[in-house]
């Protein structure tokens, strides 16, 4: 019987340093799963394109997805923005459409690097879009002044207050 107990546990030493065996390269290879993973470089973000709203039909009793030329040049607008935006790799591009007028040929967009945050308007003239510079037109709760949307004839719908005078001390809007 001595012998049988010695096989025994001979054979139970022997799996045991099999199974620590197993685990130790199991554990080795989570480790250098880990370690591939912390140095390979992240993908890089890519520009957020949204045309909000605009981009569905509700006419039905469900939204449905457009994809009609109107839709697909003001994205491709839209991309282009972006990809022109000068921003860093890091904060990419932001174009998101927050308001348009009914005819759809212009816009009321937010754009940023990292984030969406000021405003900008964009028109369509002879079925091109094109950005109009926002620098300095817009008072800190991001109401446009009344003279930079006449000199754009920039719609109502978009745009119905306005801030008389950038200069003056004590702000004054007015309802277009």
């Amino acid at each position: 019987m001595p012998k049988t107990q010695k096989k025994q546990s001979k054979n139970g030493l022997t799996n045991l340093h099999l199974i620590i065996a197993g685990l130790t390269v199991i554990c080795l290879l989570l480790v250098l799963a880990l370690v591939q993973q912390c140095t390979t470089q992240p993908a890089q973000p890519k520009p957020s394109i949204s045309l909000g709203a605009m981009q569905y039909d509700f006419s039905s009793s469900k939204a449905v997805k457009r994809t009609d030329a109107s839709i697909t040049a003001l994205a491709a607008f839209l991309q282009k923005e972006a990809d022109q935006s000068g921003c860093k790799k890091s904060s990419p591009a932001y174009e998101h459409v927050v308001a348009y007028t009914q005819n759809e040929d212009q816009v009321l967009l937010k754009y940023g690097c990292g984030a969406a945050d000021s405003p900008m308007f964009a028109v369509k003239k002879a079925g091109v879009w094109r950005g109009i510079s926002p620098t300095n037109h817009f008072d800190t709760f991001d109401i446009p002044v009344c003279a930079y949307l006449t000199k754009y004839a920039i719609s109502r719908q978009i745009a119905p207050v306005c801030l008389v005078d950038m200069h003056a001390q004590a702000a004054s809007y007015r309802v277009r």
